[in-house]
């Protein structure tokens, strides 16, 4: 595999695919390591949108299909997947069967797997194809230089702050689907029960929070109504709503175990390094 990532987190290593691996690939890790989990990032559930965004990948939906069973199959914990909105050849209603697509996966799976949305943002960086070529692969840029991008980060919403819109979706465009998507996901995760029912109720009021708070600052923002109380007011919720909107943060936690720690590995290490001292200990009694 020239695309995978492997990340030791306590006593769990973490998968992230950047393509599909043969699936005797997730045998021999389920052999190996007790505690593993897979995020995977096909970025939509389109095909052609995968391969505008990113030229060298090729793997198809099938396949990854195929993974994510395999590894339900055996001891994997935990699979991600992941999606973005702001893509090369992306519309609004691409977006609506990417979470279309999120709900099949669910139908195929088991609860330890979860589906995650978010846009592009805030910006797109500085060196990638997007950036660097905007025409090339049909975004328009909004803001070049360094001042132009601070100057972003401080506009009131966070469709203002995005320094890009597509061809196919601008930036008003990006903000709805986003909010669209994130009520729809997480209203698919309470179906399924990949979420408890609390949360989910948290997130979904969140969204309609956040939804109202962005229409009023555009009114004022729209009337020249810039400064005052009720804008600073209103300005300063928007970073109550800058984590945990389309979804919660805790979705993202990993399993925690009691115990997170191989006992007797770590008993191993200790009678060994024991031993080291006590032979060290020994030579330096005989030299005197």
């Amino acid at each position: 595999m020239d695309r995978l990532r492997s990340t030791r987190l306590r006593n769990q290593v973490v998968f992230e695919l950047f393509d599909m691996p043969p699936l005797q690939y997730l045998r021999d890790i389920d052999r190996s390591v007790k505690h593993w989990s897979l995020e995977l990032s096909p970025e939509s559930h389109d095909e052609r949108i995968r391969r505008a965004q990113d030229e060298t990948v090729n793997h198809s939906n099938d396949q990854m299909e195929s993974v994510i069973q395999q590894a339900l199959l055996l001891r994997c914990q935990r699979v991600d997947v992941f999606f973005m909105i702001g893509l090369p050849q992306q519309t609004q209603e691409s977006v609506r069967k990417t979470i279309d697509y999120c709900e099949h996966l669910f139908q195929i799976s088991d609860a330890r797997l979860s589906c995650f949305i978010s846009p592009l943002g805030p910006f797109l960086d500085p060196g990638s194809r997007g950036y660097e070529d905007p025409e090339r692969v049909g975004y328009r840029l909004f803001a070049r230089t360094l001042e132009q991008h601070r100057w972003l980060l401080v506009q009131p919403t966070w469709e203002r702050i995005l320094n890009y819109e597509t061809r196919w979706m601008t930036r008003e465009q990006l903000v709805m689907a986003t909010y669209e998507a994130g009520e729809r996901l997480n209203a698919l995760k309470l179906r399924y029960g990949r979420i408890p029912r609390r949360r989910g109720e948290q997130v979904a009021r969140r969204i309609g929070l956040a939804r109202a708070l962005r229409d009023r600052l555009d009114e004022l923002v729209d009337r020249g109504a810039i400064e005052g109380e009720e804008f600073d007011r209103l300005r300063g919720q928007v970073r109550g709503f800058s984590v945990s909107t389309v979804c919660d943060k805790r979705e993202l936690f990993w399993r925690r175990h009691l115990l997170n720690f191989n006992l007797l590995t770590i008993l191993r290490i200790g009678l060994a390094y024991l031993v080291e001292q006590f032979a060290r200990l020994t030579s330096r009694t005989t030299v005197l």
